[in-house]
């Protein structure tokens, strides 16, 4: 007779292998980090430094505040790095349940979720966060100055990447998902004043208390919508397309 404890130990063995190639990526990505840490961690002081008095530094008040915000730094930027293997073991572990179209479906998810991460990271970091600074900095009165932390800098800084990065996802999570039929791309197009109900609340809450700073986080927001409903469109109109190609040539 047949073991029916097998299936489920081997699917817990495939889970461990995968898991621990994950660590090991990570832990490649970290050391990688770190051995840049130096130049990283002065990439993202520049935005904030070139905006302060001359003369002006960042500082640390607890003796292992520096320590910790290096080792931070050197651990997101292994987990980024790292983040296309990552993504691909979890792929890999899910995919051979689906078929080979699925299969493919999730790989270039995958590929085009990594590359509109990173290029996510890239602009947040050249035309996010400098406005972003500027306006914070201006805001208030002009007698209060400006004595940063380190650590709160490069928290706040790290953060407003990552929301960057993820809010660069939201057209292409619209796009796959009327692409492989699970929302109409109608749908998307009626949730259009939820939407920028949404993006104001947020743009509310990230932007300082003024109306022009709340516009300018509001707009690429709604446009980052209004192009994933356009490329939701696009998407749906090609994969009925195929569709109708593929049945007539059946037929």
């Amino acid at each position: 007779m047949s073991d029916p404890k097998r299936p489920l130990l081997s699917h817990l063995e495939e889970l461990l292998f995968r898991a621990r190639r994950i660590l090991i990526y990570i832990v490649l990505g970290f050391m990688g980090g770190y051995a840049v840490s130096e130049r990283l961690v002065s990439e993202l002081e520049a935005p904030i430094l070139a905006r302060l008095p001359e003369g002006a530094k960042l500082i640390f008040t607890t003796p292992f505040e520096k320590f910790w915000v290096y080792m931070r730094v050197s651990f997101i930027a292994g987990v980024v790095l790292a983040l296309p293997l990552v993504v691909y073991e979890i792929v890999a572990f899910v995919t051979p349940g689906l078929r080979g179209r699925e299969r493919r479906r999730m790989l270039s998810l995958l590929v085009v979720f990594s590359i509109v991460f990173f290029t996510g990271c890239y602009l947040g970091y050249r035309f996010v966060l400098p406005p972003l600074i500027q306006a914070v900095l201006n805001f208030g009165s002009a007698s209060i100055a400006p004595f940063l932390t380190l650590s709160s800098y490069i928290n706040t800084t790290l953060g407003v990447l990552l929301f960057t990065a993820l809010f660069m996802e939201m057209p292409v999570i619209m796009i796959f998902a009327s692409l492989w039929g699970w929302v109409d791309a109608g749908a998307w197009a009626k949730g259009r004043r939820l939407a920028i109900v949404g993006n104001a609340t947020l743009a509310a809450i990230l932007s300082p208390p003024d109306p022009m700073s709340m516009m300018v986080m509001l707009l690429p927001l709604q446009l980052l919508y209004e192009g994933g409903i356009l490329g939701a469109r696009v998407a749906q109109w090609t994969s009925h397309g195929r569709a109708q190609n593929t049945s007539q040539t059946l037929s």
